[in-house]
Order: C-alpha cells, then sequence, then structure tokens
C-alpha cells in the first residue's frame, strides 16, 4: 500500500525555499520566533517573563539599534528581570549580549568543574543548557565536556 504525502515534494522546496527567503530578508521574524520559543517552552516560562513586543516593534528596533550592520545581531533585555517589550529591547552583537550575562567562550574549566559537569548529567538533575549556565559557559560547551569530545582524558 502506497502512502500519500500531503504535499508533492516540489511544492514543499518551494515552501522552504520561500520561508528562508523571508526569513533572510525579514530576520526581525526570526527574532520573534525565538522570543516566543523562550517565554512557552524555556526557563523564562518559570521566571513569568513574557513576550509583550510585536513584530513592527522588533523592526523598528532592527533599524534604529542598525542590526543590519552587525555580524551576528541578538536581542538584549536590558533588565533581566522585566519581559520582551520594546522600551526594554535593544538589539546588540551576540559576543556582547554572552558577556552581559556573564557568559565565556574563553572560560577556562578545571578537571574538577568538568567531573562535577558530568556527575550532574549523569544523575539527570539539569540538562546541557542549565548546566552551562551554571559554569557559565556556553551549551555547546558543556554538551562537548559532558559527552567527552574535548576533556577526552579525564
Amino acid at each position: 500500500m502506497e502512502i500519500k504525502k500531503k504535499y508533492p515534494s516540489d511544492c514543499l522546496e518551494m515552501k522552504r525555499a520561500y520561508q528562508n527567503k523571508y526569513m533572510n530578508t525579514h530576520p526581525w521574524y526570526r527574532t520573534l520566533t525565538h522570543i516566543k520559543r523562550r517565554c512557552l517552552y524555556g526557563a523564562y516560562l518559570s521566571k513569568g517573563i513574557k513576550c509583550l513586543i510585536s513584530l513592527p516593534e522588533l523592526k523598528e528596533l532592527w533599524f534604529r539599534d542598525k542590526a543590519y550592520l552587525m555580524k551576528r545581531p541578538s536581542i538584549d533585555r536590558k533588565d533581566n528581570n522585566d519581559h520582551y517589550v520594546f522600551d526594554n529591547c535593544r538589539y546588540i552583537e551576540l559576543h556582547e549580549n554572552f558577556i552581559s550575562k556573564g557568559f565565556s567562550k574563553t572560560r577556562k574549566l578545571s578537571k574538577d568543574d568538568v567531573l562535577r559537569m558530568r556527575k550532574i548529567f549523569q544523575n539527570k538533575e539539569m540538562n546541557y543548557a542549565q548546566i552551562g549556565r551554571m559554569f557559565k559557559i556556553d551549551e555547546s560547551t558543556a554538551k562537548r565536556a559532558i559527552d567527552k569530545v574535548t576533556w577526552r582524558h579525564i
């Protein structure tokens, strides 16, 4: 029995191509989807942080802050305890956003840090992102250390 697809494959490819083109010409839309995802499913849900900013407001911020000139623009909340609202948001470079939150890609982990991270993960106390925040490193660095991609010798 042959299963019929909902859409022909060429329609799906056309849809993906249109979405990619739209995202590239309207990058503030991607920002809004990321904000909504963080507020609905991430750590912000438990903190009560809401997405109260609109697409036109994000577009205005994009041009006001000249995000189109940035290498990796990132939305930042000036007050991290406040909601995503126009007056509390700005676009800054991603690396500046990491630094302002106390994260560092160059932070040196100790052997004890790595062993502790692995133990926490093994006991299912936290996920990679939570461990990264705890040790002030990005999630991918935590994942690589825990999965022994780096720090294989311990």
